[in-house]
């Protein structure tokens, strides 16, 4: 005898109407296990897609973002406190629950960037001030250790090592006509050479972590002027406009026109608190400009060939 059942098989498009019904085995809240296996991932530079791809059909998105946004919150409350073994930019956390999380945060641009990633996912997340107070105190916070000039704490610009076997920014050791500032090394005493070796790798490394972390404020900016929350907009425009003052502006052009956009259209939106003054107008023309592929491409040579078209 024939099986005359019918198997409906359920459209992947529909699964957001079965809410509460079939599909409520995706609302199931996280465990602890669970949860400690997404904090170390966050934690450890794993992206927040990734995480939530990682527990697809098991844990819904929303819980995932949610850990996520307990993490950044916390890492810039008062209960925020310094790992025990004081070594570099390590954070030890406590949940909002008191549970610890073991694995301290070492990678500091991390944390803007797992803020941004959670603004792209949440629109709740532009109107929380907590939160967005600790994303935005994210952005503020000292560079790792390996970037810093160990003179005087500041982002290094072109590392070199001395022969004392130490890394300090080029412009601290050498003087403009490239002799040493010091006889001897400041961390060892030691008598040192005239020559310096560059790192390349750290120059990269500080590379990669001044676009990252531009990056992040651009994408924030952007975020928070679609959500109309313009207070919060304009804190993370200064501290932009201040991070890139201190690059050179001349060095990330791209990066300073897509800024100098975002102040543009800013400007334009109706009763907002953003608009500009003509000589600030005229300073974000020439920066869009100078970002244009027409700018880079523009040499002497190929305004002569122009000139005889």
């Amino acid at each position: 005898m024939k099986n005359n059942t019918v198997i409906q098989r359920k459209n992947p498009e529909n699964v957001k109407e079965m809410e509460g019904t079939e599909a409520c085995e995706f609302e199931r809240l996280p465990s602890d296990t669970d949860k400690t296996l997404i904090e170390e991932l966050l934690r450890n530079d794993v992206s927040l897609s990734r995480v939530c791809d990682l527990f697809r059909d098991r844990i819904n998105d929303k819980h995932i973002t949610k850990i996520a946004r307990e993490i950044v919150t916390t890492a810039s409350s008062s209960e925020e406190v310094q790992n025990s073994s004081g070594a570099g930019n390590e954070i030890c956390l406590v949940s909002a629950d008191n549970r610890s999380l073991s694995t301290p945060f070492t990678a500091v641009a991390s944390l803007p960037r797992l803020g941004t990633e959670i603004l792209n996912r949440s629109i709740s997340a532009t109107h929380d001030a907590t939160f967005m107070k600790a994303h935005a105190t994210n952005f503020t916070k000292e560079a790792p250790e390996e970037l810093l000039d160990p003179l005087f704490f500041t982002i290094m610009n072109d590392p070199v090592v001395l022969s004392s076997g130490y890394v300090v920014d080029r412009g601290t050791i050498l003087d403009v006509n490239g002799s040493l500032r010091f006889s001897l090394c400041p961390f060892t005493r030691a008598p040192l050479k005239a020559e310096v070796y560059p790192l390349i790798c750290r120059k990269r490394m500080l590379k990669d972590y001044r676009e990252r972390m531009l990056g992040n404020m651009i994408k924030t900016a952007r975020r928070l002027l679609e959500e109309r929350c313009f207070g919060e907009f304009k804190e993370i425009m200064s501290t932009a406009e201040l991070f890139i003052d201190d690059l050179g502006k001349s060095t990330y052009t791209r990066l300073s026109a897509q800024l100098a956009k975002i102040s543009l259209e800013a400007h334009t939106i109706e009763d907002n608190c953003c608009s500009l003054l003509p000589e600030d107008l005229a300073k974000i023309y020439i920066r869009i400009y100078c970002g244009s592929p027409y700018f880079h491409d523009y040499s002497p040579n190929n305004a002569k060939e122009e000139s005889t078209v």
